[in-house]
């Protein structure tokens, strides 16, 4: 994905790398398998690609609008529709 509409209207890109608006968030249930994983890969040739892929397949992708500062969370992959949170007010 390179870029997702915030219902606030920004247009947040992820085409800058490390992309400062993007989050992974790992269930604590697949922790262990993708610790497992990565020292498998350190056995492999080029080992950051076979971690980065780890990562990605085990986590929950997440962006931070930099204007509302809602979170889109795509529970089910990066081209399913996404949930929005907008944080509450912290004058509450």
């Amino acid at each position: 994905m390179s870029k997702v509409n915030c219902r606030c209207g920004e247009v947040i890109t992820d085409i800058e790398s490390p992309c400062p608006d993007l989050l992974l968030a790992m269930p604590d249930e697949k922790q262990w398998s993708v610790v497992q994983r990565v020292l498998d890969s350190l056995r492999q040739e080029h080992p950051t690609d076979h971690i980065a892929a780890a990562l990605a397949v085990a986590s929950v992708l997440i962006y931070k609008c930099p204007s509302c500062g809602r979170l889109l969370v795509f529970w089910h992959g990066g081209s399913a529709p996404y949930s929005s949170y907008l944080p509450e007010d912290s004058a509450d």
